[in-house]
């Protein structure tokens, strides 16, 4: 693998989870600010899920009609410049705009980091690719929210928003400087879309691995923007303690990303999966007993957390890599198919997870055995009937 190249789509793929864990520890003070209540700042995050996930539908075409690297540029300013946008916004609609506008250059961007290593590396360079791709979105939301905590402390909210701005930036010369610029020869019509589309939709084992990566992301996702006003609003801690507790959750995920990078090309990872979900659902358990004798118990509490997305590192690895090698001869289409569909899953579930009465810990930790039941069940799937293709 070309390190350059490799670096940079995994700068990019840093600010994908960045993008939506940045500003976390920030959402109280934003929601007082706008004044529209809690839900009004959650849905900033549903608004960039949707448009995450549906824009890919957009760039599909354009990805295979013009070279990715074109594709790329486009979609670094856009982000940049959204990001500005949101950084100014006085209003809620303004706010909503920006953050449509950034998953919208956000699903391009995944879009072609995740089919390019398909057209240019071999089976094997691809699972250690995806591994690292795991990594990097697990380092961005560890990252993320404990900068962002400090960035709120010294500088407010809008700050968050520039920096975004600013690493885009950098990631634009990278990407102009990197990125291979071959002018695409794929053929892209609509017709032939549509039957590609079709082709990997009925796939029962690539729908079901989707559906599993969207469970990982939701347990992480979950953390940030359920704990943020649970650790603040009842615990009464400063934003800045949040950013640490979350520093843990997500130094825990890289954790699992790490033994996972350590065993793929060792060991049968599919096993080391299995086991990490099963002791996954066995901590969630012990989560939802905790929710009910000692709700306010938050270090022992944060253990648990980090020992779920520990093995949640794990199983996000294995699921991506296993999934994404469904379709390498439809590396657009199948990246299109699998950013959309797990982060419109994704936004259901957090969507769902805003729904539950009284927003408590122990509605929470229900949510969290859900998830680790459907991504077992799911994930099990995928991976026996890739067995059989």
């Amino acid at each position: 693998m070309k390190a350059t190249l490799v670096a940079t789509l995994l700068a990019l793929v840093f600010l994908f989870q960045g993008t939506s864990d940045l500003y976390s520890a920030s959402m109280p003070e934003m929601a007082e600010y706008f004044g529209g209540g809690n839900g009004s700042i959650q849905l900033t995050i549903t608004l960039f899920l949707v448009f995450y996930g549906m824009g890919q539908f957009v760039w599909v075409y354009f990805s295979e009609r013009y070279s990715r690297k074109t594709i790329f540029l486009i979609n670094i300013v856009l982000f940049a410049l959204s990001s500005l946008m949101a950084s100014l916004a006085t209003s809620l609609p303004v706010l909503y705009v920006a953050r449509a506008l950034q998953g919208i250059a956000i699903s391009a961007l995944s879009l072609n980091a995740k089919a390019m290593p398909l057209e240019i590396f071999d089976a094997k360079d691809i699972k250690v690719f995806f591994s690292y791709f795991a990594l990097l979105w697990g380092a961005g939301g560890t990252l993320a929210p404990w900068i962002g905590a400090y960035v709120q402390q010294s500088f407010g909210w809008r700050m968050n928003f520039v920096a975004l701005a600013a690493y885009a930036s950098v990631c634009l010369i990278f990407a102009a400087a990197f990125l291979p610029g071959a002018r695409c020869t794929r053929s892209a019509s609509v017709d032939g879309l549509a039957r590609d589309f079709l082709v990997v939709l009925k796939n029962g084992g690539f729908v079901s691995g989707v559906i599993a990566q969207a469970c990982t992301l939701s347990l992480f996702l979950a953390y940030n923007y359920f704990m943020s006003f649970y650790l603040q609003d009842r615990l009464h801690y400063l934003p800045i303690q949040f950013g640490y507790f979350s520093f843990c959750i997500g130094i825990s995920f890289v954790a699992g990303c790490l033994l996972f990078r350590y065993y793929v090309v060792r060991r049968d990872v599919n096993k080391l999966s299995l086991a990490c979900s099963v002791s996954a659902l066995v901590l969630a358990v012990a989560l939802s007993v905790m929710a009910v004798a000692k709700p306010d118990a938050i270090y022992i509490i944060t253990l648990l957390l980090s020992l779920i997305i520990f093995c949640s590192g794990v199983m996000a690895s294995e699921n991506i890599g296993i999934t994404m090698l469904y379709f390498t001869d439809k590396a657009s289409v199948a990246s299109c198919l699998h950013t959309a569909l797990h982060f419109v899953v994704a936004s259901i579930l957090m969507y769902a997870l805003g729904m539950f009465p009284g927003r408590s810990l122990l509605s929470f930790s229900g949510f969290y055995v859900a998830l680790i039941l459907l991504f077992l069940v799911s994930n099990q799937y995928c991976y026996r009937k890739r067995l059989v293709s």
